[in-house]
C-alpha cells in the first residue's frame, strides 16, 4: 500500500520549497510522517521540526531525496504512513546520503 501524497506549497518567508543548490536547480524531496501528523500538518499548514534525540543532525524538518518509504525508515523516519512532496532551496544536506534538513519548521 502506497503513502498518500500531499504537495507542499511555498508561503511567505517560511518556504517549504526544498532544493539542492550544489547540484543546480530545485530538487524534489519527500517528508514522511504518520497519518495523524499529516492531518495536523494539513490543518495547521506547518511541518514542525524534530528536536532532541530525534534530530540527529540538528533541529529541523527532515526530508529524503528518495520517494521510498523503506529508504526513509533506514534514514530514520519514525513513520511512513503519509508523504509530503517538498521542492525549493532551503535544504541542508546531512552526512547521511539522501537525507536533508530544513532548519526549524516549514510552512505550507
Amino acid at each position: 500500500m502506497g503513502c498518500p501524497q500531499l504537495s507542499a506549497i511555498a508561503a511567505g518567508s517560511v518556504a517549504v520549497n526544498i532544493g539542492i543548490r550544489a547540484v543546480g536547480g530545485a530538487k524534489r524531496l519527500y517528508h514522511f510522517t504518520s497519518a495523524a501528523n499529516a492531518a495536523g500538518i494539513s490543518n495547521s499548514g506547518v511541518i514542525h521540526g524534530s528536536n532532541g534525540l530525534r534530530a540527529l543532525y540538528g533541529q529541523g524538518v527532515y526530508a529524503s531525496a528518495f520517494r521510498s518509504a523503506g529508504y526513509a525508515r533506514v534514514q530514520g523516519a519514525v513513520s511512513t504512513e503519509a508523504m509530503f512532496t517538498l521542492n525549493g532551496s532551503r535544504a541542508v544536506a546531512t552526512p547521511f546520503p539522501g537525507t536533508f534538513r530544513i532548519p526549524d519548521s516549514a510552512g505550507l
